[in-house]
């Protein structure tokens, strides 16, 4: 792989992740303008397995539930991106 075509590449990354990111905030701003929105309940519904935390499984089953189209690749990606004490797991502080 050239220079140029590792630059072309990482810009599509850089891009595809702020993308993202600003999704993620919009979706952020709308939650928290309901009043009535309870995270820690909503982290509870997906926690499936009653532990404390939301790992690869309790996610995946969600989405497919809801009938969202995703690869296991992505949600590895993003648990890992949010994951702190790196588990695989997201606990209800993360």
């Amino acid at each position: 792989m050239s220079y140029n075509d590792f630059e072309k590449q990482f810009t599509k990354y850089l891009l595809i992740t702020l993308e993202a990111e600003r999704e993620i905030e919009v979706q952020r701003q709308l939650l928290g303008r309901i009043l009535i929105f309870e995270p820690y309940a909503a982290f509870k519904r997906i926690n499936r397995q009653n532990s404390k935390k939301l790992d690869l499984q309790d996610i995946t089953t969600f989405l497919k539930d809801n009938d969202i189209k995703f690869s296991e690749k992505f949600i590895r990606e993003l648990i890992a991106q949010y994951d702190k004490d790196h588990d695989a797991a997201w606990n209800f502080e993360e």
